[in-house]
């Protein structure tokens, strides 16, 4: 009679025993485990392999392709009222990022109004020059004076570009205290504005004003401009513009010293930015919305193809809408329009 192990006993698939002997046995485990141990290694170099491919895949899609920018946000410094003229409302604020890499560009902001009959200032562009300076740029936000300043006193032509320019002026004065590349610096304007940022691109030199004789060692010409739906040729605009859609007409009179295109002509062709463009002048973002009645759609193509005229890089963004981004109809979008101005931006005058 053979005893029997119970331990060495299992039964198979048809419900029979079968008999393993000590020596099978132990065989039987050892194999269990190198099994289990194979499988065990195989899991953990599976588990390995998967982690090294999410990581590539983590990696692939937060690495900057050569068209994108990841830009690093600053703690900013702000420098405010300004004084940078002799006269009232000559007044800017300055921001800069704090422990960004020097230098840095620059960005000269001028605000829209109808140069002044709408009354904006330069707190229309606070919180944008706030962004652009955490972004690593020096920004100069500035009022300039009005067709009517802020003590009633009529203001026409050339204060305003006497003041754009100074502007400039100041920010390279001052570029090495503040960090400012001064061969890098972009102006940007909307709609009145615009007017003034396109003119401190395309003027090479002083324009005669009262305050042409300060700080005169340096040049009032900024590298680059940002024109969102600005006058460029007045006489065209004053001749199209209806009373009844827009007070262009109005702003234009004033500005011109209450003279029409016939009675100064050139006083008109000295403030339009289409007579002053030049193979010298900076490359330029030009945005403009397509049912505009305010600053009417010519207004950018003729810029737009005299600028092509004389070599300078061109960028056309329009969009179906009224001025201001007024009714605007995606796409594009207002935000996906200050995205590629920030994209340009960043491409003409990159930051660290």
């Amino acid at each position: 009679m053979v005893d029997i192990d119970m331990e060495s006993t299992f039964i198979n698939k048809k419900g029979k025993k079968r008999f393993i002997g000590i020596k099978n046995k132990r065989l039987l485990i050892l194999s269990s485990l190198v099994i289990f141990f194979v499988v065990l290694l195989l899991f953990i170099l599976n588990q390995q392999n998967f982690s090294q491919q999410s990581t590539a895949r983590t990696q692939l899609n937060t690495t900057p392709s050569r068209y994108q920018r990841v830009i690093p946000d600053y703690q900013i410094k702000a420098m405010t009222n300004i004084h940078y003229g002799p006269h009232i409302d000559e007044y800017m604020d300055v921001y800069y990022p704090i422990n960004a890499p020097e230098p840095e560009p620059g960005i000269v902001l001028f605000h829209g109004g109808a140069w002044g009959l709408d009354k904006e200032y330069r707190a229309h562009y606070t919180s944008l020059a706030k962004n652009y300076a955490a972004q690593g740029y020096v920004v100069a936000n500035a009022d300039y004076r009005l067709i009517s300043n802020s003590s009633g006193q009529s203001m026409p032509w050339p204060a305003q570009i006497g003041d754009s320019q100074l502007v400039v002026r100041r920010m390279r004065q001052n570029a090495h205290s503040i960090g400012l590349n001064p061969n890098e610096i972009c102006s940007m304007g909307d709609s009145s504005g615009a007017l003034l940022a396109l003119l401190v691109d395309t003027y090479t030199t002083i324009y005669p004003s009262d305050v042409a004789s300060i700080a005169t060692t340096f040049s009032p010409k900024v590298n680059c401009s940002v024109d969102q739906f600005g006058p460029t040729d007045l006489a065209k605009l004053y001749d199209e513009s209806n009373p009844m859609l827009s007070n262009a007409k109005e702003a234009i009179y004033i500005l011109m010293d209450s003279k029409i295109p016939s009675q100064a002509p050139q006083l008109y062709s000295d403030a339009s930015p289409v007579d002053h463009i030049s193979p010298q002048t900076g490359q330029v973002l030009i945005i403009q919305g397509t049912k505009d009645k305010t600053v009417l759609p010519d207004q950018s193509t003729e810029l737009q193809q005299d600028l092509i005229n004389s070599g300078v890089p061109v960028q056309y963004v329009s969009y179906t809408g009224g001025h201001e981004y007024g009714n605007i109809t995606p796409p594009p979008s207002k935000l996906d329009i200050m995205t590629q101005i920030n994209s340009w931006l960043q491409k003409v005058e990159p930051t660290h």
